[in-house]
């Protein structure tokens, strides 16, 4: 689930989104193996993004692109005991190019 709040003429939007996982017979086998199988509510995830169009402070033509700066930070949290999951924050800063 999202929502765009874009503000005003300045070229930001700001994004608020929230999700959830459900896992069915999952078996983790990345760096570490995990011999148990789990299922379950895994995590929630809320998150906001910034999105900032670079084509509204270098006056370029929509014709041309569009050009934004995205910014995102995201919280993970556990729902339920027993399943592997973690808490944890990530986030990051890109370059986006749609045309």
């Amino acid at each position: 689930m999202s929502h765009d709040f874009p503000i005003g003429e300045t070229g930001l939007t700001l994004t608020t989104q929230a999700d959830v996982a459900w896992i069915s017979d999952l078996h983790q086998i990345f760096v570490f193996t995990n011999p148990a199988r789990d299922s379950g509510w895994q995590h929630a995830e809320f998150g906001l993004t910034g999105t900032y169009s670079l084509n509204t402070i270098f006056n370029l033509s929509h014709r041309l692109g569009e050009f934004d700066v995205k910014s995102y930070l995201f919280y993970d949290t556990r729902l339920q005991t027993g399943v592997t999951a973690n808490d944890v924050f990530w986030g990051g800063v890109g370059i986006a190019f749609h045309y």
